[in-house]
């Protein structure tokens, strides 16, 4: 769904925010830029978010650049942009490996594994899984360790392990009720109807 109360506070916030670089305002450009996925023509977002991005580089903010970036590439979703979501991943890895920030480097796995799928590279695809389990598990962080086990049960039904793919999808279901993620349910359901159909 499309938060227009989220939206309107992001667009008041750029009124009000001064012009110059800022942490905030390239924060603020970016989560608009995200916000307006399913809401706007792609021209705006892509312009807001590509502002967002060139703005973080000039501040030399890492955290802020990994936000926004991460931020770029949801905006910018499409098949049609599917080298720079690639490129957009790659760097995340690149800045959370370079400055030993392991969630940055997550977050890059994490869409490296959508993006390479996308593109049909199965060996990209494992590599970015084991990466982003092993990171996962390593930070505690839930939410990510079901995401993990999410990649793990697709790549078995992929493979037509669906014994395994069974397993893993029971684990997942697991790991998202233990988080408390609303979408985990429904997530279950979806792989377990294309593991029965298939």
């Amino acid at each position: 769904t499309v938060d227009q109360t989220l939206i309107g506070l992001l667009e008041e916030t750029l009124q009000i925010l001064p012009e110059e670089d800022s942490r905030l305002r390239a924060r603020a450009m970016g989560r608009l830029a995200m916000e307006l996925y399913h809401f706007s023509s792609p021209e705006r977002r892509i312009q807001l978010s590509a502002q967002a991005v060139t703005m973080a580089r000039r501040l030399g903010d890492i955290s802020t650049l990994a936000i926004v970036l991460s931020m770029r590439r949801y905006a910018i979703w499409g098949p049609e942009h599917l080298e720079e979501r690639l490129a957009v991943a790659n760097e995340l890895v690149q800045l959370g490996e370079k400055v030993s920030n392991k969630e940055i480097a997550l977050l890059g796995h994490h869409w490296r594994v959508t993006d390479l799928l996308e593109a049909g590279d199965l060996i990209g695809v494992d590599t970015a899984i084991a990466a982003h389990t092993r990171l996962a598990a390593e930070l505690h962080q839930r939410f990510h360790m079901w995401y993990s086990a999410i990649f793990r049960t697709m790549r078995a039904l992929l493979s037509g392990e669906f014994d395994n793919g069974e397993k893993l999808a029971q684990e997942a279901f697991t790991i998202g009720q233990q988080a408390r993620l609303p979408v985990a349910m429904m997530m279950f359901g979806l792989q377990m109807f294309l593991l029965r159909r298939e």
